[in-house]
């Protein structure tokens, strides 16, 4: 009987050093759950807060992108009309030099200038010429203003491909990293879920073998009494 007794108790206290560790690991567990958490909470905020900057980079990319084409495009058809302005310019200098020479084919230079300054009908084609002329200087300087603007622009475009870029990059990261903690989490909850039913399993055990043994002690202590009538 006492051998019985000295069992049960050994058992009793296996289970219930079986039960403090899981309890241990049990409150372990859950004070990682709830620090994954807070870091959930953390990496949310940080993957909510880079895809707007993403998406706010991406409206300034399209932006200045949509600029530095129209720029280039601008500029482009300035070159083509410079290019025309200057074969007008040399077409119309050549005519007044032909109709120069048919009427006075001299061949002192000094007469031919002045002839040009006098004559009526090269008069009009200079002034022709001299508008021409101007056109072609206002074109220039509005060919200027724009390379001067692709010049500026180029490199701000750069420069938000390249924070956009970033903000892509740390994006993707912390929605891996979400993704990784959402695991972790859901991993620790069913951890969690199976150290509370095995606590729960050992704690019934528990409750058996402390029946257990109050029946046996029970047991011997009716046993000891009825031997002492006898």
């Amino acid at each position: 009987m006492n051998k019985q007794v000295d069992e049960l108790k050994q058992e009793i206290e296996r289970n219930n050093i079986k039960i403090k560790k899981l309890e241990i690991k049990l409150q372990n567990e859950k004070k990682e759950l709830k620090e994954k958490r807070i870091l959930l909470n953390g990496v949310k905020i940080q993957y909510e807060n880079y895809s707007k900057q993403e998406q706010k980079q991406t409206n300034n990319f399209v932006k200045i992108q949509e600029k530095l084409n129209k720029c280039q495009e601008e500029e482009y058809l300035k070159k083509v009309e410079l290019q025309n302005d200057k074969y007008k310019i040399s077409l119309i200098d050549y005519e007044v030099d032909q109709k120069a020479y048919q009427k006075a084919p001299f061949n002192q230079k000094q007469q031919f200038i002045e002839f040009r300054e006098n004559d009526e009908i090269a008069l009009n084609q200079l002034g022709e010429l001299e508008k021409e002329k101007k056109k072609m200087k206002n074109t220039q300087k509005q060919q200027a203003q724009l390379k001067k603007k692709i010049e500026v622009t180029a490199p701000k475009l750069q420069k938000t491909e390249r924070q956009l870029r970033h903000d892509q990059y740390q994006k993707i990261y912390y929605e891996q990293m979400l993704d990784d903690v959402k695991y972790i989490i859901e991993q620790k909850q069913i951890y969690i879920s199976e150290l509370e039913s095995s606590i729960s399993e050992y704690q019934k055990i528990l409750q058996d073998l402390n029946s257990d043994l109050s029946i046996v002690m029970m047991n011997n202590l009716n046993f000891h009494n009825c031997s002492q009538k006898h």
